[in-house]
């Protein structure tokens, strides 16, 4: 692991792993999922990498094809490491778990077409909604 991935170690709170994920989802603007459901990551034939809510807490060096499909306590598990567990050891993981669930269930249909425009407001309004049951600020990226 590199130096700036130990920094970020010390700092995580709620509040700053909701903000990391609010700014992710917004700026993604769209889900990360196979016919099989949501990944951790996911490389687009245009080499984009897309990652799911969670997925901006697994390093690149530490993500594995056996993380997919299991639930975010198993992949702390699955990393050897303890990195992992390290970062989010300060991080309500029941948060965690309901920005995820944004992340899964995020979706505007139009048309019988599912937006960008739809599912960044799918995701705005969700997260606000996680950021007033935690009692976080709403980060200017919701607002």
């Amino acid at each position: 692991m590199n130096q700036q991935t130990e920094n970020v170690t010390a700092k995580l709170t709620n509040q700053i792993a909701f903000n990391q994920i609010a700014e992710h989802l917004m700026t993604q603007g769209e889900q990360c999922t196979s016919n099989e459901g949501c990944l951790y990551r996911k490389v687009l034939s245009d080499h984009t990498v897309l990652k799911c809510a969670l997925g901006i807490f697994i390093p690149d060096e530490l993500y594995t094809e056996e993380m997919e499909h299991q639930a975010f306590d198993k992949v702390i598990e699955i990393d050897e490491t303890g990195f992992i567990d390290k970062l989010t050891e300060n991080v309500d993981i029941k948060l965690l778990g309901e920005c995820q669930d944004v992340h899964d269930r995020g979706y505007t249909v139009v048309d019988g077409a599912v937006t960008k425009a739809g599912m960044i407001e799918s995701f705005k309004i969700g997260l606000c909604d996680v950021a007033r049951l935690y009692k976080l600020e709403i980060p200017d990226c919701l607002k």
